[in-house]
């Protein structure tokens, strides 16, 4: 039988005063019940000390070696340098 995951994972995090705001094509869950962390927590983390509060950070969540669950993921700049 074959497990479907949504890997990879492409979407948006916005980080706030209070939290984040996210726009994913999955459920959060994928990203943050994993044996290795909350990645989604991770990669909000990061993109509050490399972009700052309030900036559209695009990020791609990856799987592990297994392929069921995240693994990694990378930031790949702010929405607004894309205009």
């Amino acid at each position: 039988m074959q497990v479907e995951t949504p890997f990879p994972v492409e979407g948006t995090i916005t980080p706030t005063d209070y939290g984040y705001s996210a726009s994913l094509p999955c459920a959060s869950v994928y990203l943050t019940e994993t044996e290795h962390g909350d990645f989604l927590q991770q990669a909000v983390d990061r993109a509050a000390r490399e972009y700052g509060e309030g900036v559209e950070v695009r990020v791609r969540f990856t799987a592990d070696a297994t392929g069921l669950q995240c693994g990694d993921f990378e930031l790949l700049g702010s929405v607004e340098g894309d205009s």
